[in-house]
């Protein structure tokens, strides 16, 4: 079965849904896509693989896929440091206590209010497409 794409125009109404809907959902989606992040990779982000100093996030890929150190963009920076302020959680996860079935409900419900009928799938889809380079060390 072949995942269909999601489209420039439908990806940006997708980011603003989320961005309208939460903080949380709109980091989540845009580094799901920027990053090809699959389900685990995002459950698992840690905020040690985040150097805002730097400007840098280390991906640790889980399936064949290497694990890469890549430039963070001004705008995910901004994104992540008012996450981080308005985060009262002292977990080591990005994202404490979020599950691939939490994701998976989350893309429906953006999907749903921005009528686009979407998964997860499709942001890293997007990302194969056009992947971002890596920022060498």
């Amino acid at each position: 079965m072949q995942i269909q794409s999601l489209t420039k125009q439908e990806l940006s109404k997708i980011l603003e849904c989320a961005k309208s809907r939460s903080l949380k959902s709109h980091l989540m989606l845009l580094l799901s896509y920027r990053y090809g992040l699959r389900y685990p990779e995002l459950i698992n982000l840690k905020w040690t693989q985040i150097d805002l100093e730097e400007g840098a996030i280390f991906i640790i890929r889980n399936k064949n896929d290497l694990s890469a150190k890549y430039h963070l963009e001004d705008d995910e920076i901004d994104l992540i440091k008012d996450f981080k302020a308005q985060s009262t959680q002292t977990h080591s996860l990005l994202f404490e206590a979020l599950t691939s079935n939490q994701i998976a409900k989350e893309c429906h419900s953006i999907g749903k209010e921005c009528g686009i009928d979407f998964n997860f799938s499709q942001l890293r889809n997007l990302y194969l497409v056009e992947p971002k380079k890596i920022m060498l060390q």
